[in-house]
């Protein structure tokens, strides 16, 4: 079974007050199911029409007759489902009156695809960033463009755009329109999507979005967003399936124990081209084809195809798609901000700490001041000898040396004398 990613959602709209679109996904003996139905008529006659188609494929499928192909088994539950749908819009319930759906299907088996619609619910494939529309849809305005009588243009702005020429349960010998099996490429995308969605997004514009490069699941959130921007005039559903990228055999092969690719010396390997279609036998379905490896995208870009050749055109002829490698382990990265963030954080606990303790500390009991002492007069410094005088000059009288002394108040005595005070 190919690798897929799946983007799915489903809008009431800005003006329905029910959404009558149903989608599903399911696994059944052939591979892989993605369905999406567009119900409508009668007061909650849509849903339940949309309910019986999901539901009546998802029951066929999952457990078909012995000796069935897929083609068999789409053709048969195609018939049933039909049947009781048509049981039910003419049951005379008001309820269910006229009620009707229309669906597209696909079925993944292994390297290829199958689709299979009816009523204007469209498949797209997305490849090497071109849009190309798998289906065409099964509404009056679209056999008069088929006739040459009305443009593209034309047709979507035209008032009767959306009356539906066939749906499940408007004719009782109805079954559903069944494409050529298609092959798929590595990178491929299918959207499965209602009228809601393709009826105001035109294929430029899905195109844009799914060339972002987006996630399956926000590429189909951006698809309904810009449907609600021109209006959201009906239910809006879609489902992207992308096949993930996958490497090719022939470089696995060459893949060393130690991961390494090995190439013969002076040689590189070998890239066959991809077979022409109708060149070489035919090969059933599910077997791979006669050339094993193709070139990417890159190598051969796909042409647009022609609308009168869609969905008859041959399948076309890609390579399948290879098991998944191992996913290598992430490097090792030395791991430096841990412990710097340990030191920071102790280091500001210490910090935190510290402060804390000098906040809250009691006070320093005072301390009593010490009592006056009277200052000690510093002695007199010893004077150096003077050189005498020369001859015959007269001897210098020295000045008389003074003490500095302190003004006292009344009642202190100086040291070693008596009390002073005012004389009478």
């Amino acid at each position: 079974m190919s690798s897929l990613q799946v983007g799915a959602l489903s809008h009431i709209g800005l003006v329905r007050r029910e959404n009558q679109d149903r989608m599903s996904r399911f696994a059944c003996p052939f591979g892989e199911v993605f369905i999406v139905a567009d119900g409508m008529g009668g007061h909650k006659g849509g849903s339940q029409a949309a309910s019986m188609v999901v539901d009546g494929f998802e029951r066929w499928l999952r457990q078909p007759p012995p000796q069935h192909s897929l083609r068999a088994a789409m053709k048969a539950a195609s018939v049933d489902v039909n049947a009781g749908v048509c049981a039910a819009a003419t049951s005379g319930d008001p309820l269910t009156d006229h009620m009707g759906s229309t669906a597209v299907i696909l079925v993944v088996s292994g390297r290829e695809v199958l689709i299979g619609h009816l009523g204007d619910s469209r498949a797209y494939l997305w490849r090497a960033g071109r849009l190309v529309r798998l289906t065409r849809d099964h509404t009056w305005v679209q056999q008069l463009v088929d006739q040459h009588l009305l443009s593209e243009e034309e047709a979507r702005n035209h008032p009767e755009a959306s009356v539906l020429a066939h749906a499940f349960g408007r004719e009782s010998e109805l079954s559903l329109e069944l494409s050529p099996s298609l092959a798929i490429r590595p990178g491929d995308a299918i959207l499965l999507c209602s009228d809601g969605l393709s009826g105001d997004l035109t294929d430029d514009v899905i195109a844009g979005i799914l060339a972002g490069g987006d996630e399956p699941q926000q590429a189909v959130g951006r698809l309904v967003e810009a449907a609600l921007a021109t209006g959201g005039h009906d239910n809006i559903t879609a489902q992207l399936v992308v096949f993930a990228e996958r490497p090719r055999r022939h470089l696995l092969r060459l893949l060393s124990r130690g991961g390494r690719v090995r190439h013969a010396p002076g040689r590189e390997p070998e890239v066959r081209p991809a077979a022409e279609p109708g060149s070489g036998p035919p090969h059933e379905a599910g077997s791979p084809p006669a050339s094993p490896v193709v070139p990417g995208p890159a190598e051969t870009p796909l042409h647009p195809l022609p609308p009168e050749l869609i969905p008859t055109e041959p399948a076309l002829p890609l390579a399948p798609l290879q098991a998944a490698p191992p996913t290598p382990l992430p490097r090792r990265r030395h791991r430096v901000a841990g412990p710097l963030v340990v030191v920071a954080t102790l280091a500001g606990a210490v910090m935190l700490v510290l402060g804390l303790w000098r906040t809250l500390r009691p006070p320093s009991p005072p301390v009593a001041a010490a009592p006056a002492v009277a200052p000690t007069p510093s002695p007199t410094p010893a004077l150096e000898p003077t050189p005498g005088p020369a001859p015959g000059e007269p001897t210098p009288v020295p000045s008389p040396i003074t003490t500095p002394t302190r003004a006292l108040t009344p009642g202190q005595t100086e040291p070693g004398g008596t009390p002073t005070g005012d004389t009478p």
